[in-house]
């Protein structure tokens, strides 16, 4: 099984909240898209950074586990073994400074 994500964004906020859409093609033969948008939760110690569903702290479904820097973000799940890494972001600086 493989799943093909077309774009994707996540956007941190100060208070521990993050905004997460992500848009990938439907099943096979129906030429639509889905987009998936969820508000989770979020928490980074020094460079790594863990992303839940609000009351949810992996008992629903996996975290998102990864690493974090100045210029990116790598995701994938929190399940052993490891996947190799399933998101990587770019950062786009939004502040106006």
């Amino acid at each position: 099984i493989s799943s093909v994500v077309q774009s994707a964004s996540l956007t941190l906020r100060f208070d521990g909240r993050a905004t997460w859409f992500a848009r990938a093609p439907t099943d096979a033969g129906t030429g639509g898209d889905s987009t998936i948008a969820a508000q989770v939760e979020y928490e980074i110690h020094g460079d790594s950074i863990r992303l839940a569903l609000p009351g949810c702290r992996g008992t629903c479904i996996p975290d998102d586990v990864g690493a974090i820097s100045d210029t990116s973000l790598t995701l994938t799940y929190d399940v052993t073994p490891r996947f190799t890494p399933i998101y990587h972001f770019s950062r786009i600086r939004t502040d106006p400074h």
